[in-house]
């Protein structure tokens, strides 16, 4: 079907499916919006791409990045616990900006 979840990691600890994109290029689309929209304007910042045997999809990323944003994101390959637990395909992004919380602290 082609249906890829999108995780977040929010500043609480939480993890949780917020979306569901159809197909890969969707997904990456995704992912993109998600770095770009918690950056902050005028600070700097290190983003950070981890794969799990999709060099392919996370240079597409990188490149999208660098070119819009003039950021160089650093690709790293995901560890055995979260590649096991995944599987390959796995792609993540990673960046310090804006606080993203899913759900609130009492809800915990």
């Amino acid at each position: 079907m082609g249906v890829k979840p999108i995780f977040i990691s929010d500043a609480h600890g939480n993890n949780a499916v917020i979306k569901k994109a159809k197909g890969t290029n969707n997904s990456l689309e995704e992912l993109i919006q998600g770095v770009k929209g918690v950056l902050e304007e005028d600070k700097e910042t290190e983003i950070w791409i981890g794969q799990a045997m999709v060099q392919d999809r996370a240079e597409i990323i990188k490149k999208r990045l660098q070119d819009e944003l003039n950021i160089e994101p650093k690709i790293y390959w995901m560890g055995p616990i979260v590649g096991t637990t995944c599987g390959p395909g796995l792609i993540a992004t990673f960046a310090f900006g804006k606080e993203v919380t899913y759900f609130e602290a009492s809800e915990q």
